[in-house]
């Protein structure tokens, strides 16, 4: 989201907090307070869509000169479809529709302040919703799926959906090996050191002192001129404060990062929780970790922890047992500084089949030259969204014909580098949508194919 009003965001949030009136709910206090949030989520989506205001503007009811408009159009276009039964203000119920969750590999941006407050308090509303519909349900056991084994970001190293904790001495490189791995993951058909990824968006929360965007990105850089990969429209990085231990920074951090992902990396994990909190605390280390898993559940991604190793080397992450116990992964990296030689080992897998092998590096500056025979070559693993390239890009294409200049505008928010760049992401770009079959281009206009 851009264009944040902390002053409006802040009222949102008082809003949802505000004391309920228990003489006027039912007996299921959860259905209550469900319902109420999504009535006002409705309310304020017909507060800002005013469709009497617009009709009869343009040829469709719609002027798409008017910016509100055009965010409009994007809602509908990067979000799915719901009904939900809502009591009517005159007494019964009605079915009101609910554009409220993000298809997957969609992304919502807009420059319209009105929309992007409430874009933010969507986001917040899916969020509670989403705890609302999980909070003490229990499953029978026809509803429970199969267990089919964990799903791999990188086969027995990193599993999706859960969390894997990277940590070494300091200087040890931990942090270049998981730039190494994001900037495969970020690249449509690159493998990771010979083997298969799977690909997506990447979210970089990159807290660790003198680690700003501003300095990640020329490592990130020089690693990818290194490889050929190309992940900037799909990474992006935060370098503002994070309190994992805290619900409601967690809550913030995905609010304005909403959407799918293929891999989220929080660097380093000691300075990602309350100012003054030891890691050696379990009161510390338990809701921290519970915020990671809160992450991996609504992002669905595989969230990778750079963490730092106990004093005097002792082989074992720094803090509470508690950290261990909440891993579903353990890489250690461990750098021999007179042979500038780098290796990461997968020490522990909790379900699945660790990698026995470790991985292995020659240094060369701030690249990690593999030892692997094949690396990098070609992938055939899928990308995280099966056969849309860009899907994020995707999104905010009309269906409707429009105007190339115009449709590079919607997504210009996702291209980045110099002017040049720029028009070569988007050329790739509607090159790989063309040859998906997603778009059609007709003299000097591009319309998306319809779902």
């Amino acid at each position: 989201m851009i264009d944040s009003d902390e002053n409006s965001e802040s009222q949102d949030d008082d809003e949802l907090d505000e004391p309920r009136d228990e003489t006027s709910h039912s007996e299921n206090a959860f259905d209550d307070e469900r319902e109420k949030l999504l009535r006002e989520w409705v309310d304020r989506f017909a507060a800002i869509t005013q469709f009497d205001v617009w009709a009869g503007t343009s040829g469709d009811g719609f002027d798409d000169n008017d910016p509100v408009v055009r965010a409009y159009r994007q809602w509908l276009a990067t979000h799915e479809r719901e009904e939900v039964a809502l009591p009517s203000p005159g007494g019964g119920t009605e079915i009101c529709e609910i554009y409220l969750k993000l298809k997957p590999g969609c992304t919502f941006s807009t420059e319209d302040k009105t929309f992007a407050r409430f874009a933010r308090f969507s986001e917040t509303a899916r969020l509670r919703v989403k705890q609302f519909d999980e909070q003490y349900r229990g499953w029978t056991l026809d509803e429970i799926e199969d267990d089919t084994g964990p799903e791999y970001l990188l086969a027995n190293t990193i599993p999706i959906g859960a969390i894997t904790g990277v940590y070494g001495q300091a200087k040890h490189r931990k942090s270049g090996w998981v730039h190494k791995i994001a900037c495969c993951v970020g690249t449509l058909g690159m493998d990771f050191d010979g083997e298969p990824v799977t690909h997506g968006r990447i979210l970089y929360v990159s807290v660790d002192p003198g680690a700003n965007r501003k300095k990640v990105k020329p490592r990130i850089k020089e690693i990818c001129e290194r490889m050929g990969a190309n992940p900037y429209s799909n990474f992006i990085v935060v370098d503002t404060e994070l309190c994992l231990d805290k619900p409601e920074s967690v809550a913030a951090l995905l609010a304005r990062n909403p959407g799918r992902f293929a891999l989220v990396v929080i660097d380093s994990f000691y300075m990602a929780v309350s100012q003054g909190s030891s890691l050696a605390q379990d009161t510390v280390m338990i809701p921290a970790t519970r915020g990671l898993q809160n992450i991996a559940d609504v992002t669905g991604a595989a969230v990778v922890v750079v963490h730092h190793e106990g004093r005097g080397g002792l082989g074992h992450p720094f803090g509470s047992a508690y950290f261990k116990a909440a891993l579903s992964s353990l890489v250690h990296v461990v750098l021999n500084e007179k042979t500038e030689k780098m290796t990461a080992t997968v020490e522990f897998m909790k379900n699945g089949t660790k990698r026995e092998t470790p991985f292995a590096y020659q240094l060369d500056g701030l690249h990690l030259e593999s030892s692997a025979p094949r690396a990098p070559r070609n992938s055939v693993a899928p990308s995280i969204v099966p056969d849309v390239p860009h899907a994020d890009m995707l999104g905010p294409i009309p269906t409707t014909a429009t105007a190339i200049r115009e449709a590079r505008r919607a997504i210009e928010h996702m291209l980045s580098g110099s002017a040049d760049a720029k028009r070569k992401q988007w050329e790739r770009v509607r090159a790989d949508w063309a040859a998906a079959g997603l778009i059609v281009q007709r003299n000097g206009t591009i319309r998306r194919v319809a779902p």
